[in-house]
């Protein structure tokens, strides 16, 4: 099996949240304790906790990013498609920033 289709198979939770009024997120978690968390809004990746210290979030996120499903989420970790940076008639980085997977 590729290494990349184990990593698939192992995720064994995805809730829906909507958490402290925030945008739309899904959660993930693994049977191991690790968990992430990744907004709707642009698949942007915006926790991630290792098993090894659940405590400690290893994803920064800017406290000055507008959450308003508009505006780029600023911090964590983006989905960069189809371009990276500017190109004509397409927004700075692709569109995937700032469309929501509802």
């Amino acid at each position: 099996m590729l290494a990349f289709m184990s990593f698939v198979a192992i995720v064994a939770c995805l809730v829906a949240s909507d958490v402290q009024a925030e945008l739309p997120t899904a959660k993930l978690s693994h049977p191991s304790g690790s968990n992430a968390e990744v907004f709707l809004f642009g698949a942007h990746v915006k926790s991630f906790r290792a098993a090894q210290d659940p405590t400690r979030d290893v994803i920064f996120m800017s406290e000055h990013s507008y959450l308003d499903g508009v505006n780029p989420i600023m911090g964590g970790i983006p989905i960069v498609f189809p371009n990276f940076g500017s190109a004509k008639g397409l927004p700075g980085h692709g569109f995937a920033r700032v469309t929501s997977g509802e």
